[in-house]
């Protein structure tokens, strides 16, 4: 058996130019797609009825009456998270402080969902059927 003797070369100036491209177009793409939300909203529903809609950053603490019991819902600037809940598991407490747009926090038991709602000025589609 005949081995070849493999040469491998340091990389050149070329490879490093292609990198440093490649690596500027990521840069520029994770830029442009993190568009800022404008407004930020606290939406806050239970069994399909809105209970409140409120404009964030506020400074407040909600306790609303849930199918099973009370949920108290704290506000503090941008970020909102329950604070206790009559819930036997207490998930929705577990899951912990919510900040940006289109994140959520869901009490199955009390049919409750917490959520931020965030407008860019953009009209996202996130899917297209036809």
């Amino acid at each position: 058996m005949d081995f070849k003797r493999i040469n491998l070369k340091f990389p050149r100036i070329g490879d490093f130019v292609v990198i440093g491209f490649i690596a500027a177009i990521s840069v520029f793409m994770l830029y442009a797609r993190s568009g800022k939300a404008t407004a930020k909203i606290l939406e806050i529903t239970v069994d399909g009825n809105v209970i409140v809609q409120k404009s964030l950053p506020i400074r407040e603490v909600f306790t609303i009456e849930g199918v099973i019991g009370e949920m108290e819902i704290g506000v503090k600037g941008d970020t909102v998270q329950v604070l206790s809940s009559s819930c036997p598991q207490k998930i929705c407490v577990k899951m912990g402080k919510i900040i940006k747009p289109g994140e959520i926090i869901v009490c199955v038991p009390n049919k409750a969902i917490i959520s931020i709602k965030g407008s860019n000025g953009k009209k996202d589609v996130d899917v297209i059927s036809r």
